[in-house]
Order: C-alpha cells, then structure tokens, then sequence
C-alpha cells in the first residue's frame, strides 16, 4: 500500500520520550518502545492512499476508500459533547488517539474537525498541526499550502520536533520540488545528528533521490558510499541501487534491486522506501495524483 512517509505524533511524544514513523492516513500502527532508540520500525507506516495490487496499482472505483466507499460518501462521526479545556496529558493522549484512528479509516472530515475542537481548548500542542497538516497530504486531498502552514507551525511550537521538519522536507519531496527537499532534508540531518538508524538511512535515501532527480548521479552515488552497505538493519542500500538503476533506465536492474530488499528484509521495512520511490513515480501508483515536473512538480 501506498502513501506519503510523514513523520507524526504517536501518545509516546507527549510525554514519554519516544516517537514514530508513520504515514498519511495510517492504520492503527503499535505503539513503540520506550527508550532512547525507541523509534519503531519502518513497517508502522499505514496509509491512506488506496491499496496497490501486485503489479503496482489500485482500484480506482472505490480510491481506497473504506469499504469502497467515496470520501464524500462517509457518514460523518455522531456528535458528542464539546471537550472542555485545557485538556490532560491523558485526555489529550485519548483525543489524539482518536483522530489517528479517524485517519487511519480515511474520515478525514471528522479528524480535521476533532482536531478543530482539540485546538480550541489546547491550542499551543504542536502534534495538533502536525497530523493536521499529515491529513492535508492525502492523495484525495493534496492541500500544500496549508499542509505546509500547519507544518511550520508545528516546527515554531516545537522546534526540537524531528516530525515538523521531516513532513516539511517530504511535502516539497511530494511536489517534486527537489532542489528545496533535499535542502529540507539536509537540515533535518543537521539539526538532529543522533537519528536513530531507521530514521537516518530514510532521510538519506529520500537526499539520493532528490539528488537523482536532480540529474546529479554523482552525488547520489557519494551518499549512498558512504552513508549504507549491503550489511546494513536497513533496506536503504537496496533501495539505492534500484533508484540508481531507474535513473539510468535501467528497469530490470532496478526490479532485481527491489526483489533483493523484498528477499532480505520484511515487507513493513521496505514500504517506506517503496512508497518513495512511488512518490519519485520509479514505481507506478494508479492512486497518485499526476505530476508534472515540467511546471515544478505541481500536480
């Protein structure tokens, strides 16, 4: 299945030192570890584009929705009593938990509303914005301008918040706006030298495919050397050679690549990578909007 990688909000970032790799309209995704390299594998990454079939494609009757069902057609969630604020750490844990579960059965509508109602009684909670703007990335909605607003709102309420700066550079990844994603993503290296392991390589990996869409293969290559090796707990220098291997039109290659990584490692820790390399449209996703790189990646 296939979504853009954002990094958002888990109950664990509230309060007890942990985050998580998630994406747009996940799945109820399992909480992580507590502890300083508690970031969870790659797999956690449900979403909420419509699901790919084997040969890389989806149902485009239904667009993924729930029970095949138009967005437009989802019975919006049964009122309930206005909240009353300011809210716990634990009722908002409780809220926030409901609104990745609203996100995960693509109920935007109703997420986006919560979220409305959980900002009236905490508005300085920097997680409200973020899945806020994770919710405005979905396919079936796409609102850049204000995805990217409530993203850097995140990043000035918290500026320590790896996920602000992460969904900032992947939101110009999606647009295809290479040169200013790459930047994003160097900076978030910058700013956080001590990323754990799963998150560093996908940063790097996303810095290879910019760099290959910059038709800067040289740099690509530089990056992948000295950043990943075959040995590696991650699939990012499988990965790398199968993005190498499109750019130089070399698909065969690059499907030997993906088979290695789909051999070697599980398929929730390829799915972060195999959903950049849909957004990069190396590997088709009849559920992605069109992309035109011509006129700067807007869709």
């Amino acid at each position: 299945m296939h979504v853009p990688t954002f990094l958002r909000w888990t109950a664990a970032t509230l309060g007890l030192g942990v985050w998580m790799m998630v994406s747009v309209g996940a799945q109820d995704a399992a909480p992580a570890t507590a502890g300083e390299e508690a970031v969870p594998t790659l797999g956690n990454l449900p979403d909420g584009k419509p699901e790919a079939k084997p040969d890389g494609k989806a149902d485009a009757e239904t667009d993924g929705k729930p029970d095949g069902k138009k967005l437009e057609d989802l019975e919006p969630e049964a009122p309930r009593e206005p909240l009353k604020g300011p809210l716990s750490q634990e009722q908002l844990i409780r809220e926030l938990t409901a609104v990745q579960s609203l996100q995960a059965r693509q109920r935007y509508v109703d997420a986006l509303q919560r979220l409305d109602e959980i900002e009236r009684v905490n508005p300085s909670v920097a997680d409200i914005y973020n899945i806020r703007g994770s919710i405005l990335l979905a396919p079936n909605l796409r609102d850049f301008d204000r995805a990217e607003e409530q993203f850097r709102k995140a990043a000035r309420l918290r500026p320590d918040m790896v996920a602000a700066d992460f969904n900032l550079a992947e939101l110009f990844f999606v647009k295809h706006d290479w040169a200013t994603a790459t930047k994003g993503f160097a900076q978030v290296m910058e700013k956080f030298p001590k990323l754990p392991e799963s998150v560093r390589h996908l940063v790097i990996f996303k810095q290879v495919l910019c760099a290959l869409k910059l038709d800067q293969p040289k740099v690509a290559e530089k990056l992948v050397e000295e950043n990943f090796t075959f040995m590696d707990n991650t699939p990012a220098y499988y990965f790398s050679q199968a993005a190498m291997a499109f750019a130089a039109d070399k698909v065969s290659k690059a499907q030997e690549w993906l088979a290695k990584a789909g051999t070697i490692f599980k398929q929730a820790d390829n799915l972060a990578y195999l959903d950049s390399l849909m957004e990069a449209r190396w590997v088709p996703n009849i559920g992605l909007p069109p992309v035109d790189d011509a006129a700067g990646g807007q869709p």
